[in-house]
């Protein structure tokens, strides 16, 4: 079988670089071939030449299918991994581990195309037989549990899939070796974990570690060196650390657009994340003309609801609020809302954020009733899925004031004065960009109170926000 595989991948997929070889009666000759037309007409050549070869049609398949997923060309690979995990089953049976190989890379096409509902069980059958037929430590059964805890990450089941790095990074520092590359995959997705917990010090010690690493084994353009730079800039711009962390998103830009091309995801990513550095310095034209570029590309190149266009979509959204632009944010609000909603379910952190920007877009517009429909609804899915965060209190102060808008006054103040309190008691976890959440929850109450005629109280909060620097802005 291992001849059948390499004749056709020498003759029908790498023969293709030299133009004679491509010069057919049906097609012209191109000397600047791409991997993907390469990959395409290989693929094309597979239907029907081995129904009398399974394994053989099936390992070729599996190999174009990889190849298709480093270029992130998903829907490709996944048609490809489809057709050979069929074979494969037919022929080898489920337990077999060249079966088992193929639901490992088909799962991992599944969650990186942002098909978590079908990542995530596919997934967890692979490690379960895996752990049983090959070993907990074997290489592949390692790889699929990594696997699995970036899909829980991707999923907002962050403690989930901390909880299985913690225990995978030893695990492969003992079997693979320290600077192994699917190692240090699984240090910088723990640092991930980390920093999206609110351990920035944690993360920042263990990207920095694994940045460190991957530039010696691995170079400085390296998509994996890259990945791992955008991660440790995303850390530095949290803290507000925005000089550190521009040149480092500048440069795996440019570096992802040179090795990957524009409309690979992690181009995208990598533009999302420079764009949110403008933002959040407060450069609203520069930020937006980012976020819009890698809109475009993305929804070509990915799809509508792919979560890095979502994620494009909800910048693109955020920079015309910047701009004052209330209208057009609220409709691209809403349909990144929508695509959410489908992708990540109603209770993962990006849809609850994206719900309370939009409620921010309709207090602005005075559309108060909309606005608390919006922020309960936002407020439901933090109390359950993340009681204890400032996003959570940061929610009740927006619909107290949303109620406030309505003279709803008994049902308001309760809320006004939680929030704000539970802002307060989360301030250090709250990251530098969103540290004006804290006195534009306390000036909420200085507002309610004068405009529901208590001026005392109004005086009295206004006196206690003054007195405390940097949590209330004394401009009410």
């Amino acid at each position: 079988m291992s001849r059948a595989v390499n004749d056709f991948l020498q003759k029908d997929l790498l023969a293709q670089a030299s133009t004679y070889n491509q010069n057919q009666p049906n097609s012209k000759p191109d000397p600047n071939l791409t991997v993907r037309t390469a990959l395409d007409r290989a693929a094309a050549h597979v239907e029907g030449r081995f129904a009398k070869q399974p394994p053989v049609e099936a390992s070729i398949r599996y190999t174009i299918g990889s190849a298709y997923i480093d270029l992130g060309l998903y829907a490709d690979a996944e048609r490809q991994f489809e057709r050979a995990l069929s074979l494969r089953r037919r022929e080898l049976g489920e337990n077999h581990p060249d079966t088992l190989a193929v639901m490992s890379s088909l799962a991992a096409v599944y969650e990186r195309s942002g098909n978590f509902k079908d990542a995530e069980p596919l997934y967890k059958k692979v490690v379960a037989l895996q752990e049983r037929i090959l070993g907990p430590d074997n290489p592949d059964t390692l790889k699929a549990m990594n696997g699995l805890a970036v899909t829980y990450a991707e999923e907002g089941r962050y403690a989930e899939s901390e909880a299985i790095f913690t225990r995978l990074v030893p695990k492969e520092q003992r079997v693979f070796g320290e600077e192994n590359l699917q190692t240090l995959r699984a240090m910088g997705n723990l640092a991930t974990t980390y920093d999206v917990q609110g351990k920035h010090k944690e993360a920042e010690a263990l990207l920095a570690e694994t940045l460190a690493k991957k530039r010696r084994a691995l170079g400085e353009e390296n998509p994996e060196t890259l990945d791992t730079m955008t991660n440790l800039a995303m850390v530095y711009e949290e803290r507000g650390d925005y000089e550190q962390a521009e040149p480092l998103f500048a440069a795996a830009l440019a570096a992802y657009r040179r090795v990957l091309g524009e409309g690979h995801p992690n181009t995208i990513n990598a533009a999302n994340a420079l764009a949110d550095l403008y933002r959040a310095r407060g450069e609203a034209a520069r930020a937006e003309a980012v976020f819009r570029q890698a809109f475009d590309t993305a929804r070509h190149s990915l799809g509508e609801t792919h979560p890095e266009t979502l994620d494009s979509m909800w910048g693109l959204a955020q920079s015309y609020v910047s701009e004052g632009r209330d209208t057009e944010a609220a409709d691209l609000f809403s349909k990144t809302l929508e695509g959410r909603r489908h992708v990540l379910g109603g209770e993962h952190p990006d849809t609850l954020d994206t719900l309370t920007s939009l409620g921010e877009v309709r207090l602005r517009q005075h559309r108060y009733g909309e606005a608390e429909v919006t922020f309960r609804e936002a407020l439901l899915g933090y109390e359950k899925a993340m009681p204890d965060s400032w996003q959570r209190y940061n929610c009740e102060s927006l619909l107290g004031a949303g109620l406030a808008g309505q003279k709803k006054v008994p049902e308001a103040e309760p809320l006004l004065l939680s929030g704000y309190n539970g802002l307060l008691q989360r301030r250090a976890s709250i990251e530098p960009v969103n540290q004006p959440r804290l006195a534009e929850a306390g000036d909420r109450i200085v507002r309610f109170y004068r405009d529901s005629d208590r001026p005392d109280k109004a005086a009295e909060w206004s006196q206690r926000l003054t007195s405390n620097p940097g949590v209330g802005s004394g401009n009410h």
